[in-house]
């Protein structure tokens, strides 16, 4: 997660791309097979959420999105 964010904040542009692929990869896998593949949708929304938080602390959570 905390790596995801600090390539986020350097390289916003390029994270975007990165992870706009492997949202598609994944995706497309986990529909071909839902039953066995449904790790992949855990795995994407996973790294939407860590994509989308800027700053985050254990003791308040998310702080900026």
């Amino acid at each position: 997660m905390k790596f995801v964010q600090q390539l986020s904040r350097k390289f916003s542009s390029e994270v975007v791309v990165l992870i706009d692929n492997f949202v598609n990869q994944l995706m497309g896998e986990y529909t071909v097979n839902r039953e066995k593949e449904w790790i992949k949708k855990t795995t994407v929304l996973n790294l939407i959420i860590t994509a989308s938080i800027s700053s985050y602390t254990y003791r308040q959570g998310a702080e900026q999105v």
